[in-house]
């Protein structure tokens, strides 16, 4: 996971010092994205949960 974060960040540093003010404008534009899909499947994810949930309550078997 180290590993991975280090890459990450790197690459993010070699943006920033190439472009500047433009690097950072493009890192912006990715994280904007990045945010909206994120906050897209963490709702799915949410609704596929209370869905499951219901199924089981209606089987009188809560999930706890």
């Amino acid at each position: 996971m180290f590993f991975a974060l280090d890459i990450i960040t790197r690459y993010i540093g070699f943006v920033l010092d190439f472009g500047g003010q433009v690097g950072f404008a493009v890192m912006s534009i990715i994280g904007g994205i990045i945010l909206i899909l994120g906050g897209w499947g963490i709702e799915k994810w949410r609704r596929r949960l209370i869905e499951k949930t219901r199924e089981k309550s209606e089987q009188n078997y809560s999930i706890y």
